[in-house]
């Protein structure tokens, strides 16, 4: 994480954790090796969105393994969420094609790297001096479209 990331005083952070589902008795694979833990799994896939860089996204920022397949994840949260200023102000047609544009602009780019962000609502989408950040994508992929945790990872679609 860069320093320069901390230094700003409207940045807030946002965490979530959870744990991996354990593989059952088994312990080795059919090829006589042990087991990747899970949460093995979703640290690997979690330093890929590390890397991920874009103005319409929020940035992930660390991933901690903990003890016993529990995963904490942090990442970058600018803004508030849109679903708190629906309710409080009117947006204009300028301002609805703007939000639309920087949402698209932010799922190109993460459907450019295969990843689909699962969670898109109106409280995944933030707004900070009239840009928009698309915050919470990355559960899905990092438990591999939910195969590695024992919750399921559900799909919103209210706004």
């Amino acid at each position: 994480m860069s320093v320069s990331l901390l230094k700003k005083p409207q940045m807030h952070f946002g965490a979530i954790t959870f744990f991996a589902k354990q593989h059952k008795d088994d312990v080795c694979g059919s090829n006589g090796l042990p087991l990747t833990p899970n949460s093995i799994i979703i640290y690997g896939k979690a330093q890929i969105l590390k890397t991920i860089v874009n103005p319409y996204l929020c940035r992930y920022l660390d991933i901690i393994r903990g003890k016993h397949e529990r995963t904490i994840v942090v990442s970058q949260y600018c803004g508030k969420a849109l679903s708190s200023l629906i309710e409080k102000s009117e947006f204009s047609i300028d301002d609805i094609k703007k939000i639309a544009y920087q949402v698209l602009q932010g799922l190109m780019e993460l459907h450019s790297r295969n990843i689909v962000h699962h969670n898109l609502s109106s409280e995944n989408i933030l707004i900070e001096n009239g840009n928009i950040k698309l915050f919470n994508y990355g559960l899905y992929y990092m438990t591999d479209n939910g195969k590695l945790v024992s919750f399921p990872i559900m799909l919103a679609l209210f706004f």
